[in-house]
Protein backbone atom coordinates (compact mmCIF):
# COMPACT_ATOMS: atom_id res chain seq x y z
CA UNK A 1 0.00 0.00 0.00
CA UNK A 2 1.25 3.32 -1.19
CA UNK A 3 1.43 6.40 0.78
CA UNK A 4 -1.06 7.77 -1.27
CA UNK A 5 -3.53 5.01 -0.68
CA UNK A 6 -3.23 5.49 2.96
CA UNK A 7 -3.79 9.55 2.90
CA UNK A 8 -6.79 8.73 1.30
CA UNK A 9 -8.24 6.27 3.54
CA UNK A 10 -7.43 8.45 6.15
CA UNK A 11 -9.04 11.25 4.57
CA UNK A 12 -12.14 9.76 3.32
CA UNK A 13 -15.74 10.81 5.49
CA UNK A 14 -12.86 12.99 7.45
CA UNK A 15 -15.97 14.64 9.03
CA UNK A 16 -17.67 11.81 9.92
CA UNK A 17 -14.63 10.47 11.45
CA UNK A 18 -14.13 13.80 13.70
CA UNK A 19 -17.68 13.41 14.92
CA UNK A 20 -17.28 10.05 15.73
CA UNK A 21 -14.36 10.94 18.04
CA UNK A 22 -16.11 13.59 19.79
CA UNK A 23 -19.09 11.36 20.39
CA UNK A 24 -16.68 9.10 22.15
CA UNK A 25 -14.95 11.74 24.16
CA UNK A 26 -18.37 12.55 25.57
CA UNK A 27 -19.28 9.50 26.08
CA UNK A 28 -16.00 8.37 28.21
CA UNK A 29 -16.39 11.59 30.80
CA UNK A 30 -19.98 11.22 31.25
CA UNK A 31 -19.08 7.45 32.23
CA UNK A 32 -16.32 8.56 34.74
CA UNK A 33 -18.70 11.45 36.21
CA UNK A 34 -21.47 9.24 36.81
CA UNK A 35 -18.98 6.30 38.02
CA UNK A 36 -16.86 8.57 40.40
CA UNK A 37 -14.70 5.79 41.47
CA UNK A 38 -12.69 6.20 44.62
CA UNK A 39 -8.59 6.72 44.35
CA UNK A 40 -6.36 5.57 47.27
CA UNK A 41 -3.74 8.94 48.23
CA UNK A 42 -0.88 9.06 50.18
CA UNK A 43 0.63 11.47 52.68
CA UNK A 44 3.83 11.32 54.22
CA UNK A 45 5.33 13.46 57.31
CA UNK A 46 2.92 14.23 59.06
CA UNK A 47 2.98 15.61 62.56
CA UNK A 48 1.22 13.56 65.25
CA UNK A 49 -0.96 15.43 67.20
CA UNK A 50 -0.93 14.21 71.10
CA UNK A 51 -4.61 14.89 72.96
CA UNK A 52 -6.05 14.78 76.41
CA UNK A 53 -3.13 16.21 77.79
CA UNK A 54 -5.58 18.46 80.53
CA UNK A 55 -6.64 14.91 81.52
CA UNK A 56 -3.23 13.31 82.17
CA UNK A 57 -1.82 16.99 83.55
CA UNK A 58 -5.03 16.83 86.59
CA UNK A 59 -3.45 12.95 87.55
CA UNK A 60 -0.61 14.64 87.97
CA UNK A 61 1.40 13.25 85.42
CA UNK A 62 3.11 14.81 82.23
CA UNK A 63 4.85 13.75 78.64
CA UNK A 64 8.37 12.72 79.46
CA UNK A 65 8.97 14.88 75.78
CA UNK A 66 7.83 16.15 72.79
CA UNK A 67 6.19 13.57 70.58
CA UNK A 68 8.66 13.68 67.45
CA UNK A 69 7.45 10.65 65.23
CA UNK A 70 6.24 11.59 61.50
CA UNK A 71 3.52 9.14 60.57
CA UNK A 72 2.56 8.66 56.48
CA UNK A 73 -1.56 8.13 55.81
CA UNK A 74 -3.24 6.51 52.76
CA UNK A 75 -7.04 7.67 52.23
CA UNK A 76 -9.31 6.28 49.67
CA UNK A 77 -11.28 9.46 48.31
CA UNK A 78 -13.75 10.33 45.36
CA UNK A 79 -11.93 10.87 42.25
CA UNK A 80 -14.21 14.21 42.19
CA UNK A 81 -13.07 15.21 45.70
CA UNK A 82 -8.90 14.46 45.37
CA UNK A 83 -8.92 18.84 45.08
CA UNK A 84 -10.55 19.28 48.01
CA UNK A 85 -7.92 17.00 50.02
CA UNK A 86 -4.66 18.77 51.22
CA UNK A 87 -2.21 17.18 53.54
CA UNK A 88 -2.78 20.54 56.44
CA UNK A 89 -5.89 18.97 56.68
CA UNK A 90 -5.63 15.49 57.75
CA UNK A 91 -4.89 15.62 62.06
CA UNK A 92 -3.71 12.50 63.33
CA UNK A 93 -3.95 12.06 66.85
CA UNK A 94 -2.33 10.31 69.72
CA UNK A 95 -5.13 10.39 72.84
CA UNK A 96 -3.57 9.94 76.40
CA UNK A 97 -6.52 10.59 78.37
CA UNK A 98 -6.53 6.86 79.64
CA UNK A 99 -2.59 6.95 80.80
CA UNK A 100 -3.38 6.92 84.67
CA UNK A 101 0.41 5.82 85.56
CA UNK A 102 4.35 6.68 84.79
CA UNK A 103 6.25 4.75 82.26
CA UNK A 104 5.67 4.05 78.71
CA UNK A 105 2.53 3.14 76.89
CA UNK A 106 1.36 2.14 73.66
CA UNK A 107 -0.51 4.77 71.93
CA UNK A 108 -3.07 3.59 69.15
CA UNK A 109 -2.92 6.82 66.25
CA UNK A 110 -6.28 7.64 64.96
CA UNK A 111 -7.45 10.43 61.70
CA UNK A 112 -10.39 10.94 60.55
CA UNK A 113 -9.61 12.69 56.79
CA UNK A 114 -13.10 14.67 55.44
CA UNK A 115 -14.15 13.60 52.45
CA UNK A 116 -12.13 10.50 53.04
CA UNK A 117 -14.29 6.75 52.06
CA UNK A 118 -15.23 4.76 55.07
CA UNK A 119 -13.01 2.32 55.61
CA UNK A 120 -10.15 3.88 53.42
CA UNK A 121 -7.62 5.20 55.93
CA UNK A 122 -4.49 3.62 56.87
CA UNK A 123 -1.70 5.12 59.24
CA UNK A 124 1.60 3.90 59.00
CA UNK A 125 2.92 3.41 62.06
CA UNK A 126 -0.34 2.63 63.71
CA UNK A 127 0.98 3.62 67.05
CA UNK A 128 3.31 4.99 68.94
CA UNK A 129 5.42 4.53 72.45
CA UNK A 130 4.43 8.03 75.05
CA UNK A 131 6.35 7.90 78.31
CA UNK A 132 4.99 9.81 80.88
CA UNK A 133 6.16 10.73 84.43
CA UNK A 134 5.26 12.59 87.55
CA UNK A 135 4.60 16.69 87.66
CA UNK A 136 6.30 19.10 89.37
CA UNK A 137 6.13 22.64 89.95
CA UNK A 138 8.80 25.01 90.67
CA UNK A 139 8.98 28.91 90.95
CA UNK A 140 11.90 31.14 89.79
CA UNK A 141 12.94 34.19 89.90
CA UNK A 142 13.20 36.01 86.88
CA UNK A 143 16.53 37.21 86.06
CA UNK A 144 17.25 40.52 83.43
CA UNK A 145 20.27 40.09 81.39
CA UNK A 146 21.60 42.67 79.37
CA UNK A 147 22.84 42.50 75.67
CA UNK A 148 26.38 44.37 75.21
CA UNK A 149 27.87 47.36 77.63
CA UNK A 150 26.23 50.46 78.92
CA UNK A 151 27.76 53.26 77.93
CA UNK A 152 30.37 55.07 80.35
CA UNK A 153 28.26 58.32 80.96
CA UNK A 154 24.58 56.44 81.80
CA UNK A 155 23.38 53.96 84.40
CA UNK A 156 20.95 52.08 84.35
CA UNK A 157 17.80 51.74 87.28
CA UNK A 158 16.06 48.56 86.40
CA UNK A 159 12.54 48.04 88.65
CA UNK A 160 11.57 44.28 89.46
CA UNK A 161 10.33 42.78 86.31
CA UNK A 162 6.37 42.42 86.50
CA UNK A 163 5.75 39.59 87.57
CA UNK A 164 8.92 38.91 89.18
CA UNK A 165 8.64 35.28 89.35
CA UNK A 166 7.32 32.71 87.29
CA UNK A 167 5.86 29.36 88.11
CA UNK A 168 7.28 26.13 85.57
CA UNK A 169 5.38 23.02 85.28
CA UNK A 170 6.75 20.36 83.12
CA UNK A 171 7.69 16.35 83.77
CA UNK A 172 9.78 16.06 86.58
CA UNK A 173 13.18 15.35 85.15
CA UNK A 174 12.69 18.49 82.59
CA UNK A 175 11.68 21.22 85.29
CA UNK A 176 14.89 19.81 87.58
CA UNK A 177 17.30 20.39 84.59
CA UNK A 178 16.28 24.26 84.75
CA UNK A 179 18.50 26.63 86.44
CA UNK A 180 17.17 29.97 85.93
CA UNK A 181 14.40 31.71 84.51
CA UNK A 182 15.63 35.20 82.18
CA UNK A 183 14.82 38.06 79.88
CA UNK A 184 17.25 39.96 78.06
CA UNK A 185 17.05 43.44 76.97
CA UNK A 186 19.18 45.92 75.57
CA UNK A 187 20.93 48.83 77.70
CA UNK A 188 19.70 52.28 77.11
CA UNK A 189 21.32 54.71 75.15
CA UNK A 190 20.65 58.06 76.72
CA UNK A 191 18.68 59.15 79.96
CA UNK A 192 15.13 58.66 80.49
CA UNK A 193 12.60 56.30 80.86
CA UNK A 194 11.62 52.90 78.96
CA UNK A 195 8.91 50.35 79.00
CA UNK A 196 8.40 47.12 77.77
CA UNK A 197 7.46 43.47 77.34
CA UNK A 198 10.25 40.52 77.21
CA UNK A 199 9.43 37.06 76.86
CA UNK A 200 11.14 34.60 79.49
CA UNK A 201 13.31 32.20 78.43
CA UNK A 202 14.38 29.02 80.74
CA UNK A 203 17.73 28.25 80.75
CA UNK A 204 19.58 25.15 81.66
CA UNK A 205 23.00 24.95 84.13
CA UNK A 206 25.15 25.44 80.88
CA UNK A 207 22.98 28.36 80.08
CA UNK A 208 21.57 26.64 77.13
CA UNK A 209 17.82 27.87 76.01
CA UNK A 210 15.55 24.80 77.14
CA UNK A 211 12.37 24.94 74.20
CA UNK A 212 10.19 22.06 75.36
CA UNK A 213 6.17 21.98 74.83
CA UNK A 214 5.93 19.68 77.47
CA UNK A 215 6.86 22.52 80.05
CA UNK A 216 4.11 25.22 80.84
CA UNK A 217 4.85 28.23 82.32
CA UNK A 218 2.63 30.65 84.56
CA UNK A 219 3.10 33.43 82.47
CA UNK A 220 4.85 33.88 79.05
CA UNK A 221 6.35 37.30 79.01
CA UNK A 222 7.02 39.98 81.92
CA UNK A 223 7.09 44.02 82.01
CA UNK A 224 9.89 46.13 82.75
CA UNK A 225 10.35 49.48 83.63
CA UNK A 226 14.22 50.89 83.08
CA UNK A 227 15.34 54.73 83.86
CA UNK A 228 19.05 55.71 82.64
CA UNK A 229 20.56 58.44 84.72
CA UNK A 230 23.68 60.87 83.43
CA UNK A 231 27.10 60.19 85.28
CA UNK A 232 29.21 62.68 86.45
CA UNK A 233 32.66 62.61 88.06
CA UNK A 234 32.08 64.91 91.19
CA UNK A 235 35.15 66.20 93.15
CA UNK A 236 35.52 65.41 96.70
CA UNK A 237 35.55 68.22 99.35
CA UNK A 238 39.44 68.89 100.14
CA UNK A 239 40.49 66.61 102.33
CA UNK A 240 42.62 68.62 104.29
CA UNK A 241 39.18 70.86 105.01
CA UNK A 242 38.59 67.62 107.48
CA UNK A 243 40.82 67.77 109.59
CA UNK A 244 40.35 68.92 112.82
CA UNK A 245 42.68 69.24 115.76
CA UNK A 246 46.56 69.52 116.52
CA UNK A 247 49.56 66.79 116.39
CA UNK A 248 51.56 66.59 119.44
CA UNK A 249 53.52 69.01 120.18
CA UNK A 250 56.79 68.79 117.98
CA UNK A 251 54.95 67.76 115.10
CA UNK A 252 52.41 68.81 112.20
CA UNK A 253 50.35 67.56 109.15
CA UNK A 254 52.42 66.95 105.81
CA UNK A 255 49.28 66.90 103.43
CA UNK A 256 45.94 64.80 103.55
CA UNK A 257 44.69 63.09 100.78
CA UNK A 258 41.89 60.61 99.32
CA UNK A 259 43.11 57.37 98.71
CA UNK A 260 41.20 56.41 95.81
CA UNK A 261 41.16 59.93 94.32
CA UNK A 262 39.77 63.85 94.25
CA UNK A 263 36.39 62.66 92.77
CA UNK A 264 33.61 60.42 92.82
CA UNK A 265 31.23 59.32 90.13
CA UNK A 266 27.55 59.47 90.75
CA UNK A 267 24.46 59.20 88.48
CA UNK A 268 21.07 61.67 89.29
CA UNK A 269 19.08 63.12 87.55
CA UNK A 270 20.85 66.01 85.11
CA UNK A 271 19.07 68.75 87.38
CA UNK A 272 20.72 67.40 91.13
CA UNK A 273 23.73 67.04 88.81
CA UNK A 274 23.90 70.40 88.10
CA UNK A 275 23.59 71.05 91.63
CA UNK A 276 26.54 69.40 92.72
CA UNK A 277 30.03 71.25 93.30
CA UNK A 278 30.99 69.00 95.84
CA UNK A 279 30.26 65.74 97.71
CA UNK A 280 31.76 65.59 101.52
CA UNK A 281 31.60 63.21 103.88
CA UNK A 282 30.15 62.64 106.67
CA UNK A 283 32.10 63.25 109.97
CA UNK A 284 35.74 65.30 110.10
CA UNK A 285 39.08 63.12 110.92
CA UNK A 286 40.13 64.66 114.27
CA UNK A 287 44.38 64.47 114.15
CA UNK A 288 44.29 65.46 118.06
CA UNK A 289 47.55 64.38 119.72
CA UNK A 290 48.34 62.44 116.88
CA UNK A 291 52.71 61.77 116.39
CA UNK A 292 52.07 59.89 113.05
CA UNK A 293 50.35 59.45 109.89
CA UNK A 294 47.02 58.28 110.09
CA UNK A 295 44.13 56.76 108.07
CA UNK A 296 39.68 57.08 108.44
CA UNK A 297 37.28 55.47 106.43
CA UNK A 298 34.13 57.61 105.93
CA UNK A 299 30.84 57.73 104.71
CA UNK A 300 30.15 59.70 102.09
CA UNK A 301 26.88 62.33 102.46
CA UNK A 302 25.09 62.03 99.23
CA UNK A 303 22.64 64.24 98.16
CA UNK A 304 18.94 63.79 97.66
CA UNK A 305 18.38 62.30 93.99
CA UNK A 306 21.22 60.74 93.72
CA UNK A 307 20.66 56.97 92.86
CA UNK A 308 24.41 55.38 92.34
CA UNK A 309 27.79 56.49 93.41
CA UNK A 310 30.97 54.15 92.54
CA UNK A 311 31.62 54.23 96.71
CA UNK A 312 29.86 55.09 99.63
CA UNK A 313 32.58 55.35 101.43
CA UNK A 314 36.23 56.95 100.98
CA UNK A 315 39.73 56.43 102.81
CA UNK A 316 41.33 59.93 103.67
CA UNK A 317 45.13 59.36 104.36
CA UNK A 318 46.49 62.09 106.48
CA UNK A 319 50.98 62.37 106.65
CA UNK A 320 51.87 63.64 110.53
CA UNK A 321 55.39 64.25 110.22
CA UNK A 322 57.71 65.80 113.01
CA UNK A 323 58.21 69.81 113.14
CA UNK A 324 61.52 70.31 111.25
CA UNK A 325 64.30 72.53 113.30
CA UNK A 326 67.53 73.42 112.95
CA UNK A 327 69.93 74.96 115.95
CA UNK A 328 73.36 76.14 115.06
CA UNK A 329 76.72 75.50 116.95
CA UNK A 330 79.83 77.27 117.21
CA UNK A 331 83.24 76.84 118.57
CA UNK A 332 82.94 73.39 118.77
CA UNK A 333 86.23 71.54 119.26
CA UNK A 334 87.05 68.49 117.12
CA UNK A 335 88.77 65.25 117.52
CA UNK A 336 91.13 63.43 116.13
CA UNK A 337 90.38 59.79 116.06
CA UNK A 338 93.26 57.12 116.05
CA UNK A 339 93.79 53.53 116.38
CA UNK A 340 94.35 54.27 120.44
CA UNK A 341 91.57 56.75 121.18
CA UNK A 342 90.26 60.09 120.39
CA UNK A 343 92.71 63.05 121.54
CA UNK A 344 91.39 66.97 120.95
CA UNK A 345 93.00 69.02 117.84
CA UNK A 346 94.58 71.79 119.77
CA UNK A 347 93.80 75.52 118.15
CA UNK A 348 90.41 74.43 116.12
CA UNK A 349 86.98 75.08 116.52
CA UNK A 350 84.65 74.89 114.30
CA UNK A 351 80.95 75.69 113.41
CA UNK A 352 77.82 73.23 112.93
CA UNK A 353 73.98 73.61 112.11
CA UNK A 354 71.97 70.67 113.30
CA UNK A 355 68.47 70.26 111.46
CA UNK A 356 66.26 67.46 111.91
CA UNK A 357 62.39 67.00 114.13
CA UNK A 358 62.00 69.62 116.46
CA UNK A 359 62.14 67.24 119.60
CA UNK A 360 65.03 65.70 118.61
CA UNK A 361 67.22 68.79 117.78
CA UNK A 362 66.33 70.37 121.22
CA UNK A 363 67.84 67.89 122.64
CA UNK A 364 71.47 68.65 121.34
CA UNK A 365 74.15 70.38 122.98
CA UNK A 366 77.53 71.06 122.23
CA UNK A 367 78.51 67.93 124.78
CA UNK A 368 76.35 65.42 122.83
CA UNK A 369 77.84 66.50 119.72
CA UNK A 370 80.93 64.63 118.44
CA UNK A 371 82.89 66.63 115.88
CA UNK A 372 86.18 63.76 114.55
CA UNK A 373 88.82 63.50 111.50
CA UNK A 374 89.32 59.92 111.52
CA UNK A 375 92.81 59.18 110.20
CA UNK A 376 92.85 55.40 111.81
CA UNK A 377 94.25 52.98 108.79
CA UNK A 378 96.20 55.99 106.88
CA UNK A 379 100.13 56.38 106.56
CA UNK A 380 101.35 59.37 108.57
CA UNK A 381 101.95 62.75 107.07
CA UNK A 382 100.24 65.93 106.30
CA UNK A 383 96.70 65.00 105.07
CA UNK A 384 93.37 67.19 104.43
CA UNK A 385 90.58 65.17 105.58
CA UNK A 386 86.50 65.71 106.47
CA UNK A 387 85.26 66.75 109.77
CA UNK A 388 82.88 63.70 110.50
CA UNK A 389 79.88 64.04 113.45
CA UNK A 390 78.20 61.85 115.86
CA UNK A 391 75.34 62.98 117.96
CA UNK A 392 71.84 60.88 119.28
CA UNK A 393 69.09 59.73 117.14
CA UNK A 394 71.99 60.32 114.13
CA UNK A 395 69.70 58.66 111.91
CA UNK A 396 67.24 61.47 111.41
CA UNK A 397 69.25 64.33 111.71
CA UNK A 398 71.77 66.18 109.12
CA UNK A 399 74.31 68.36 110.02
CA UNK A 400 76.35 71.25 108.27
CA UNK A 401 79.95 72.02 109.56
CA UNK A 402 81.77 74.60 108.78
CA UNK A 403 84.50 74.11 107.70
CA UNK A 404 83.96 71.24 106.20
CA UNK A 405 87.61 69.38 106.06
CA UNK A 406 91.20 70.04 108.06
CA UNK A 407 94.07 69.63 107.59
CA UNK A 408 96.22 67.08 110.08
CA UNK A 409 99.32 65.53 110.69
CA UNK A 410 98.77 61.83 110.67
CA UNK A 411 100.74 60.22 113.74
Amino acid sequence: MTVKNILKMLTHNIGYKLLALLFGFLIWSYVLAQANPVRSVWFKDLAITVTGNDTLNQGGLRLSRDLETKARVRVGIRRSQMHLLKPDSIVITADVTGITSEGKHKVILKAEPRYAEPGSVQILPDSVEIEVEKSLSRDFVINVAYNGTEQENLYTVVDNPQPDTVRVTGPLRQVAKIAQATIEADYLTQPGEASGTYPITLLDAAGNAMEDSTLSLSCGSVTLQRTAYPVRAIPLLEAEALLVGKPAPGYQIDRAWYLAGPTVRVAAPESVLDGLDTISPVEAVNVENTQAGMQASLDLLLPEGVVYAEMRQITVVVGIIPVPQAKSFDGLRVMLRTETGDRPITGVAVGAVAAGPQLIVDQLTSDNITLYVDVRGLAPGRKTLPVLWEAPSSEVLTMSISPASLEVNVP
